[in-house]
């Protein structure tokens, strides 16, 4: 998720975008790496920190971000009316331009931008089917076998 500034562990909802749309979360607590040095150190690589940077690497301690969509943007709530807003925000994230077509190959990625960017690099292929996330039964049973001829 990308990085943003100010002070997050105070008890405000947060929105974060899963495969599913925009979820809310309260986030407990922010880890940053200590340094190269005591990364070594599998005990210790992380310090708490109440003030976090854009650019800065960050690991987020919430329930539910096991669900959260790689690249997409953590948003604070200050009030209902900016819940409704960030809600609104991750919704227009979380929609991906491609164009579909009734049959070809079956695209799946990790994050948000390598689903935009495989349609192009497949070139004139045709996708009837592009979503973020990993491969599960639906998408096998999407992906009908290839007739040879």
């Amino acid at each position: 998720m990308s990085s943003f500034t100010g002070r997050p562990a105070d008890g405000r909802p947060h929105v974060f975008a899963t495969s599913d749309g925009p979820a809310t979360t309260r986030i407990k607590g922010l880890k940053r790496p200590r340094g190269m040095a005591e990364m070594r150190d599998a005990g210790d690589r992380w310090e708490s920190v109440d003030l976090v940077e854009a650019a800065c690497g960050v690991k987020i301690v919430a329930q539910g971000l096991e669900r959260a969509l790689a690249g997409t943007t953590v948003r604070l709530a200050k009030d209902d009316e900016a819940l409704e807003a960030a809600i609104a925000a991750c919704h227009e994230e979380c929609r991906v331009d491609i164009v579909l077509q009734e049959g070809g190959v079956v695209i799946k990625a990790d994050t948000i931008g390598g689903l935009e960017a495989l349609p192009s690099n497949l070139g004139n292929w045709t996708s009837p089917f592009a979503a973020i996330g990993p491969v599960n039964k639906r998408d096998i049973l999407t992906a009908e076998p290839a007739k040879t001829h």
